[in-house]
């Protein structure tokens, strides 16, 4: 430990060394005893529903599908000028239509499933305490 090697640089006579070989004891014990102060960690609820898991990790993707799809479009919008906008705007918009719909259809199911019914419960909790929306 640390301490072993300080304490060889200590002095080895005189008041100051005794405090110093003393503090280093203490801290040695300290170091050496387990974090029984600490409250153990919580205990993990039960694993998750396949379906509830299947709709949270849909509704990601289709979340993330809109993101790209928004991107897309504003990415047309602003910065292509050159021939046929038109048409690359009125694809980008048709592909931001259809991500928009899928993720109105994930959230939907995602907020039918259990885990998404519990979340809904806690927001409203919160809600109802607080006066806000998390």
């Amino acid at each position: 430990m640390l301490s072993t090697v300080q304490q060889a640089v200590a002095p080895a006579v005189g008041a100051t060394s005794q405090r110093l070989r003393e503090t280093l004891a203490r801290l040695d014990a300290a170091l050496a005893r387990p974090a029984t102060s600490r409250p153990a960690a919580p205990a993990a609820g039960p694993p998750p529903d396949s379906k509830s898991q299947a709709a949270y990790f849909e509704l990601c993707r289709a979340q993330s599908a809109k993101y790209e799809a928004d991107r897309a479009f504003w990415e047309v919008r602003d910065h292509y000028h050159g021939p046929g906008r038109k048409r690359r705007k009125q694809a980008a918009r048709l592909a931001q239509a259809a991500a928009r719909a899928r993720y109105a259809a994930a959230a939907q199911a995602y907020h039918a499933s259990p885990r998404g019914r519990a979340e809904a419960a806690v927001r409203a909790d919160y809600n109802a305490r607080y006066g806000t929306n998390l």
